[in-house]
């Protein structure tokens, strides 16, 4: 029962402001909104690898006090983003 409810709650809350448009709005303002959340999402999924990467390298940049990597990743994942 439990894990039930964990699942279910799990799902509500990551839908809950798709659920609280479609009672403020109505139906069809709720898929607009549903639409670009997950447009947002996406963009966001291969960032949050990237970032993790990059940190580690930044890091171990910072300690050495090499500007010139740094810049190096910035550039690189600024494209890679884009």
């Amino acid at each position: 029962m439990y894990s039930i409810l964990a699942g279910g709650a799990g799902v509500l809350i990551s839908n809950i402001d798709i659920i609280m448009v479609n009672q403020k709005l109505g139906l069809a303002q709720a898929g607009v909104y549903g639409i670009a959340f997950y447009f947002g999402t996406i963009i966001i999924i291969p960032s949050r690898s990237l970032l993790r990467i990059a940190m580690s390298i930044v890091s171990e940049a910072f300690k050495k006090n090499d500007l010139e990597e740094i810049h190096s990743i910035y550039k690189k994942s600024c494209n890679t983003q884009l």
